[in-house]
């Protein structure tokens, strides 16, 4: 679980957030949810990544 804001002195501008899922989640379907959090003003969001990490 995470959240996502916009500083204010930042409005309008791209931001990158990571939200790492636990090292020891098993394999399968992830749910992903986004909601507004109180009086707040949403977030635009521009694109969603889900990666894997490659071990080497």
């Amino acid at each position: 679980m995470g959240t996502i804001t916009s500083p204010p002195d930042r409005e309008g501008e791209e931001i990158a957030q990571v939200f790492p899922l636990e090292a020891d989640r098993p394999a399968g379907p992830v749910k992903v949810r986004f909601e507004a959090a109180g009086p707040a003003t949403p977030v635009r969001l521009r694109e969603v990544r889900l990666l894997r990490l490659c071990e080497t």
